[in-house]
């Protein structure tokens, strides 16, 4: 499994994207204003010269293979302001979206980003 973790307001556009194209995977908030996407992998998206700019002009990154997530509860009900993450959009199913689409999905997005 991977992940990518991007700046709340660029990780909802990302949101947008992946919902437009029926690629929405689990998606987590995090207390520090951050979202991170959940990812199966793809192995070509290191040596991609432009994902690699596209991460650091926008403060975003990817969790490596093998890397810990914290996973917020399923218990949706018991949501309250002092959670540390909660589910953007939990899990369906195993369906996750490949590295590489939340990678295009961030180029597609990174104009909006503002410096």
């Amino acid at each position: 499994m991977r992940g990518l973790t991007t700046p709340k307001a660029l990780g909802e556009d990302i949101r947008a994207v992946l919902k437009d194209w029926d690629l929405l995977g689990p998606v987590i908030w995090h207390r520090s204003e951050r979202y991170t996407f959940l990812a199966r992998y793809s192995p070509d998206v290191e040596s991609n010269g432009a994902f690699c700019r596209a991460l650091l002009r926008t403060n975003s990154q990817l969790i490596p293979v093998g890397g810990v997530v914290a996973l917020p509860s399923f218990d949706l009900d018991d949501l309250d302001d002092t959670d540390i993450r909660k589910w953007v959009h939990p899990p369906r199913d195993m369906f996750r979206p490949s590295t590489q689409t939340l990678l295009e999905a961030l180029l597609e997005c990174e104009p909006r980003v503002k410096p």
